[in-house]
């Protein structure tokens, strides 16, 4: 048997945005007892208006809507939002807003002040930008809407924006894996591994600017120049430790080390233009400050720019300003986020065509967990590259947030005076290295333009050889290596003198993952390319013509004025008749007689032998991929499918830029499924309407065969999917039991992948050890089902063999992990690769002959149908020779009527006829009939599709749904509204509400509304949410049916709108803790600060209410922290319910254990042992309902070895850390949604829920 371990790790899921914290003041009732703070309500986000000055323009709420809608073209949408979501209450009004305002590029700096100063009456001038055409100014809110209207017509004002919140993220837990507290056992192994070990380069004279939280000046940087950009702030200094660690990574000369800890560049100019806030935060106004006067007046060479958040925004002004600098001659390097692993979780700036955006790797050349994977919508190529990201030791910032959590639990490197290190990891670690490298090129090379230099980065990096990770869109073009890049410069310099004189496309080698499904007749691809080019140049691109290819490119001679980077889209497509292997095959991008580049292209081409449906349509799989198993974590699985000779189509626009999820997916209809062999139902949360439900049971009962996965039973339209089992007759049901190994933590829970090893003798499990289970659901069998993998107890997998009674088969598995994201698992890939293959055997079993039709829809209203029959021997594996095609193929259809279709075979394994008309239109399908008689045996098939009359289709031509969010007050409806194009339909809405919360322990709702006809065209209804509905996403689709023709109309809009559930709230009078002694410490007026002794309890008598659940389903839990650094090993107390409390108590410890440097240590929970403590004791109380909704509020404590009664007063240290603490605690949720839907599915790793 496989051994079964996985490492832990956090990966924060925060599914609340906003938990309330409250702090504690004396019980004036009991003088040893403490009372939480009336101050219990969620602080708006969003400020208030009402004001008077408004009433004279603004007369009522439909009139304030009004002028939103006047300027909705001029804000951005989070500015939108902002003021869409006004509400009048009193004293809001005058609060303040920093903007971006974006003006024409025509107006003078001047001209833009003349402009604010016409339209707004209070205002504040933060900044004017050289950099970009925009001014930064402060407001109130009252300004934005009263001058709504001379906004709007301000012909030169193109947008404004609120200054958007960007991160600097980096994790302290990822420590290097040694028993070392000091250099001689932690070698410097990343400055080697980027080839910057022993080079005659050093960075000399280049200067490099840091746009992050500071520099402290530490004696191995040789700082230049400093300022700082952070509103009301005075200090260049670091006091987060993020800025002086990216800057000694760049260009430390580790003196204090004996030179072990050195930068990649040593010798370079340092220059400190900061940005962030202690905490760690850079807002988008601030950074383009620093921007400006680091191409400006400082004269940078280099940004390296360690931040980020948010989704791609290629319009954005930051993404500008880069641009801005780029043309300037100034290399900006981004780090591409911590986010990963998964698609499309790239960030602003990172994702901006002119950044060089970079991942991160570990000491053994893999793909850092945590890196961000590309593409973004307008840049294929992201991350740029990879470089060394894990376990980075670089120069600390003295008493600096990260140095004072590090230095707890001795994660530090000591060395003699102020010349210390410490351990981080992340992406903000590898941008700084990649910077670090581009200084060693701009020194050797000093006229290199950015391009240049991007191509030479691009040229120089070697790719990573572990399986599914050498991807462009993982690690772009590899792992940097300077050595290499001077030689590609070097190389150019001696073929054509100027060495700025190349360019590069990028990518350069086709097709990649994920975008690698052009396999079979029919498929197609598009790929964004990249062109960069180092000088001014025409080029021309040279496309060959390949045989059963059709290559198409937009853009095929690029022109460049200057240095740049442009885009062409090249579409690959397999023709209908491509004769089946391997295309290798060149395009050249070339200038005057010389070949820049070249694209290489591979592919095979294949002769499909069955097709399979994945159904995105009801688990939305397409539609809103946070909050499901989006389609492209399948791909490692997929590819394994492909290598089966089996076709997939799938649905997603991550994969086709021209996808549209409103048209281009649908229910299913008795023609689409009947084009497939095997249906793959994912995870479904929309319900099956009761026309799917029976188009299902016919294509089973006909030999079509269903793979259902399932995930939590709340999760899923369970309702509706137990009665389709029971139509399908297969004898299994979903227990509305989970199978899950998690542990409460108090703040989260930890889960814990498992093994699914008690498999029974069944050929799916033939040869598979087990597979991965994250979180899944059970199953109930009976009859002639079949149990065939258990865990915990409970069934896993069912089976029905549906084949002996003329059906398809039909296998059900509780979770989807094994073939979702954690496929490809080192540990279990050989299991899951088996189980795979096994799988689709028993479910597709090969015959002597396969015959797959293709056609050209679903269902037209075209007569003209286009069909191709492919045939493959699955004995010899060769396709069936266009002879015997010619001489025994026949093709029928019927149904509305009757015809011989006369078949074409140009290619072996191939027939087709591309100019069949279909007779006439039909309510029911065409059945299209294929049979081929080899020696005596006869080999059938048979497909559907739907002509019908357009003019009867009917069709909703507007949607209407609540723009609001709606509670379950009673009062809030999900308004329906459908108007349609013709008369006399029936309407019926399919809705589910759906959490996604995973501690949300309400089963899904799932509702069919008819929709009332009110008006000849408008159909209308509501649902109204109720206190026994749960909380989550209202997801709706809604189907005409026209009376008269009979005709539905597959395609529907899929809407969804958020089901609020206010979180639990403390009962103010009547809760209230006591220290074990009955004596404690109070500090001044402050309230919240105690003394308490090591191996002290606390006791608590907690009193919570919430507007949904009982008080007896809600829990509460306290835990224990020093400082918010994470332990290794937690201390939490679950609070008992009795008689209307929640009572209970918790000891604080005298030592708690962390992953340190040296392994698992137990460190003192004394905060007071430090000189100038910085550390401070937390008790984190939380309440959690049974959806997932959490309040908080804390306590703080100085831990003592031996209670004092003497109060002391509170240190300036201490409350400047307080204060910082506090501040992180209010913003920790908004930075932990940014990546908590991404974080969730984190490769490798057992996962933290935290709400």
């Amino acid at each position: 048997m496989k051994s079964f371990f996985k490492k832990s790790s956090l990966i924060f899921l925060t599914i609340i945005l906003t938990i309330n914290f409250a702090p504690l003041v004396l019980n004036s009732k009991n003088p040893n007892s403490i009372a939480l703070s009336s101050n219990l309500k969620t602080k708006q986000n969003v400020p208030n208006l009402s004001i008077h000055d408004l009433n004279e323009l603004i007369e009522g709420e439909e009139e304030l809507k009004k002028q939103l809608d006047i300027v909705q073209s001029k804000y951005d949408e989070q500015l939108s939002k902002m003021l869409g979501n006004i509400n009048y209450a009193p004293g809001q009004a005058t609060e303040k807003v920093k903007v971006i305002i974006s003006f024409s590029e025509s107006l003078s700096k001047e001209e833009r002040i003349q402009g604010i100063d016409e339209i707004f009456d209070d205002y504040d001038i933060i900044d004017n930008y050289d950099i970009i055409p925009a001014t930064y100014i402060e407001c109130t809110l009252q300004e934005l809407i009263a001058h709504s209207k001379l906004i709007n017509e301000h012909q030169s004002i193109t947008r404004i924006s609120e200054s958007k919140l960007y991160r600097s993220p980096a994790f302290e837990n990822d420590f290097p894996k040694v028993s070392a507290l000091n250099k001689d056992s932690f070698e410097n192994w990343w400055v080697p591994a980027v080839g910057a070990d022993s080079i005659s380069y050093d960075g000399t004279g280049v200067r490099v600017a840091v746009i992050d939280t500071g520099i402290y000046h530490h004696p191995d940087l040789n700082v230049v120049a400093d300022n700082e950009f952070v509103t009301g702030s005075s200090t260049t200094s670091d006091g987060n430790g993020h800025g002086t660690h990216c800057a000694g990574i760049i260009g430390s000369d580790g003196g204090g080390s004996g030179g072990e800890y050195r930068g990649v560049a040593p010798g370079v100019s340092l220059i400190n233009a900061k940005a962030g806030s202690d905490e760690g935060g850079l807002y988008e106004a601030d950074i383009i400050s620093a921007i400006d006067w680091c191409v400006d007046t400082a004269n940078a060479d280099i940004i390296s720019m360690s931040f980020g958040g948010g989704a791609p925004d290629p319009y954005d002004s930051i993404t500008e300003a880069i641009a801005s600098a780029t043309s300037q001659g100034v290399i900006c390097v981004v780090a591409a986020g911590n986010e990963g692993p998964d698609y499309f979780t790239g960030s602003s700036p990172a994702s901006g065509v002119d950044a060089i955006s970079v991942g991160a790797t570990d000491e053994n050349n893999n793909i850092a967990s945590f890196t961000s994977w590309g593409p973004t919508y307008t840049y294929l190529g992201y991350p740029d590259v990879a470089a060394p990201g894990v376990d980075i030791i670089s120069t600390e910032a003295a008493n600096s947030l990260k140095s004072t959590s590090l230095r707890y639990v001795g994660n530090y490197f000591d060395f003699s005076g102020t010349a210390d290190y410490i351990p981080l990891s992340g992406t903000s670690m590898a941008c700084p290295m990649v910077a670090g490298i581009l200084a060693i090129l701009k020194e050797a090379y000093p006229y290199l333009t950015p391009e240049a230099a991007r191509i030479a980065l691009l040229e120089g990096a070697y790719n990573i050889s572990k399986k599914f990770q050498d991807d462009y869109l993982k690690a772009g073009a590899g792992i940097v290596n300077v050595s290499a890049s001077l030689n590609y410069l070097e190389q150019i310099e001696s073929l054509y003198t100027d060495y700025n004189d190349t360019a590069k496309v990028y990518p350069n080698i086709l097709p990649f993952q994920p975008y690698d499904f052009v396999n079979f007749p029919g498929e197609s691809q598009k790929f964004n390319l990249t062109i960069i080019s180092g000088a001014s140049i025409n080029f021309d691109f040279e496309i060959p013509t390949i045989n059963g290819l059709s290559l198409k490119m937009d853009e095929q001679s690029p022109n460049f004025a200057d240095p740049g980077v442009l885009f062409s889209t090249l579409e690959i497509k397999v023709e209908k008749d491509a004769m089946p292997g391997i295309r290798t095959f060149q395009i050249n991008l070339t200038s005057g007689g010389r070949v820049y580049d070249t694209i290489n292209v591979s592919l095979e081409i294949k002769i499909p032998e069955y097709r399979i449906l994945m159904d995105s349509y009801h688990g939305m799989n397409d539609l809103i991929p946070e909050f499901s198993h989006y389609q492209m974590g399948f791909h490692e699985a997929m590819t394994d499918i492909v290598d089966l000779n089996i076709s997939i189509d799938y649905s997603m626009e991550y994969w086709d830029p021209d996808y549209d999820k409103n048209t281009d997916n649908s229910i299913l209809t008795d023609e689409k499924l009947n084009q497939y062999d095997l249906v793959v139902l994912q995870t479904p949360i929309l319900p099956y309407n009761p026309i799917e439900i029976t188009n299902l049971v016919n294509y089973y009962n006909e030999g079509g065969d269903i793979l259902f996965l399932g995930t939590r039973y709340q999760d899923m339209c369970v309702e509706n999917i137990n009665p389709l089992f029971s139509e399908l007759g297969v004898d299994i049901q979903i227990k509305k039991v989970d199978v899950e190994n998690f542990v409460w933590i108090g703040y989260g829970a930890f889960g814990y992948y498992q093994n699914v090893s008690d498999l029974d003798e069944h050929a799916i499990f033939e040869d598979v050890n087990g597979f991965i289970w994250q979180r899944g659901t059970a199953y109930t069998v009976s009859g002639n089902a079949d149990s065939i993998a258990s865990l915990s107890g409970e069934t896993v997998v069912a089976a029905y063999n549906g084949s002996s009674e003329g059906k398809g088969n039909f296998v059900a598995f509780g979770d989807s992990t094994w073939i979702f994201n954690e496929y490809d698992d080192e540990s279990f890939y050989e299991d899951h690769n088996a189980l795979l293959n096994n799988l689709f055997a028993y479910l597709l079993p090969r015959e002597e002959v396969s015959l797959t039709i293709e056609l050209s829809s679903y269902w037209s209203s075209s007569a003209q149908v286009n069909i191709s029959i492919y045939a493959m021997d699955q004995e010899s594996n060769e396709p069936i020779t266009s002879s015997v095609l010619d001489s025994y193929l026949n093709i029928s259809i019927s149904g509305p009527a009757s015809d011989m279709i006369l078949m074409n075979s140009p290619t072996d394994g191939v027939a087709i006829n591309t100019t069949y008309d279909l007779p006439l239109t039909s309510t029911s399908p065409y059945t299209i009939s294929v049979n081929l008689t080899i020696e005596g045996k006869t080999y059938n098939k048979t497909a559907k599709i739907l002509y019908y009359a357009s003019g009867l289709m009917p069709q909703i031509t507007d949607l209407g749904f609540n723009d609001d969010d709606v509670s379950r007050s009673g009062i809030d409806s999900v308004d329906l509204t459908a108007t349609t194009d013709l008369g006399n339909y029936d309407v019926n809405a399919y809705l589910t509400v759906y959490s996604g919360n995973p501690f949300n322990y309400k089963g899904a709702l799932n509702k069919t509304i008819n929709l009332a006809k009110i008006a000849p065209l408008v159909y209308e209804n509501s649902f109204d949410p109720s206190t026994s509905d749960p909380s989550g996403y209202a997801s709706v689709y809604i189907l005409p049916e026209d009376l008269g023709s009979g005709y539905i109309n597959p395609n529907s809009q899929r809407l969804y709108i958020e089901v609020e559930n206010s979180a639990p709230q403390f009962d103010i009078s009547n809760s209230e803790f006591r220290f074990e002694d009955g004596d404690e410490s109070f500090q001044g007026s402050q309230g919240f600060y105690f003394e308490i002794a090591q191996g002290e309890e606390v006791d608590f008598e907690v009193v919570v209410a919430d507007s949904i659940d009982s008080t007896a389903n809600l829990r509460v839990f306290v835990n224990f922290f020093v400082s918010l650094i994470t332990p290794s090993t937690f201390v939490v107390s679950e609070l008992s319910y009795s008689s209307g409390k929640f009572v209970g108590d918790i000891e604080i410890p005298e030592a708690m254990s962390y992953n340190t440097l040296g392994g698992t240590t137990a460190i003192s929970t004394e905060t007071d042992v430090q000189e100038d403590s910085r550390y401070i004791g937390i008790l984190y109380v939380t309440v959690i309902d049974k959806e997932g909704a959490a309040s908080a509020f804390l306590i703080y404590l100085e831990v003592v070895e031996d209670s004092d009664d003497d109060e002391e007063s509170i240190t300036d240290d201490f409350l400047i850390l307080f204060l910082i603490i506090a501040g992180l605690i209010a913003i920790a949720s908004i930075i932990i949604v940014a990546v908590v839907l991404i974080n969730k599915r984190k490769k490798g790793d057992d996962y933290l829920y935290e709400y």
